[in-house]
């Protein structure tokens, strides 16, 4: 696994990234380790729109990780002495 996806500042720039629903569901289901069953009941919403959610959530933050992995990437080699195009 690429160790650039755990870089603390990539991590927390794509959380920054992340709309507050989202950022508030993968708390509650990852960090926390609730249920989809109970985060619907805490938030007054469908199970089905926090399964659904959820997953749109998880989804941009892998977007936005690899993003942000290839453009630190990309930056390196323009500032490293071999550079090529």
């Amino acid at each position: 696994m690429d160790a650039k996806l755990f870089d603390p500042e990539l991590l927390s720039e794509a959380w920054n990234q992340l709309r507050p629903f989202h950022r508030e569901l993968i708390r509650k289901a990852h960090h926390l380790g609730w249920t989809t069953g109970e985060i619907a009941a805490d938030l007054n919403v469908t199970e089905p729109l926090v399964k659904s959610q959820l997953h749109y959530a998880l989804h941009a933050m892998r977007l936005s990780l690899t993003d942000l992995t290839l453009r630190s990437r990309t930056t390196f080699k323009r500032n490293s002495s071999r550079w090529t195009p």
